[in-house]
């Protein structure tokens, strides 16, 4: 079965930082978006509720990781989220992050 810390770690390591840093008091965007990314695998792939979530990832408020889990994500996060869940349930070690920064959605469709 897998567990939040092992979620926290894979999603800490997929972008180069600690699990510390994923659980920790930064507000910025991508901080934020990182622990829905997290957030959103816990919720989905283990039995945690959102009370324990919020004791787990820095001791916040049931009602922050709900909110939080309710957020879409942008297409990069999207993307890291759908790679970490791969990795996740097929039980491989996650070596290599994978930046999708330079990934460009079209704005104009003729």
């Amino acid at each position: 079965m897998i567990s939040i810390m092992d979620i926290q770690t894979s999603v800490a390591s997929y972008y180069g930082i600690t699990p510390e840093e994923l659980s920790g008091p930064n507000r910025d965007k991508e901080a934020c978006a990182r622990r829905i990314v997290a957030y959103k695998l816990c919720l989905e792939l283990t039995d945690a509720n959102f009370p324990e979530l919020g004791a787990t990832f820095g001791g916040r408020d049931y009602s922050t990781v709900l909110g939080a889990s309710r957020r879409k994500l942008d297409l990069p996060h999207q993307i890291a989220l759908e790679d970490i869940r791969a990795q996740l349930t097929s039980g491989a070690a996650y070596l290599n992050p994978v930046s999708y920064t330079h990934l460009t959605l079209p704005t104009n469709r003729e």
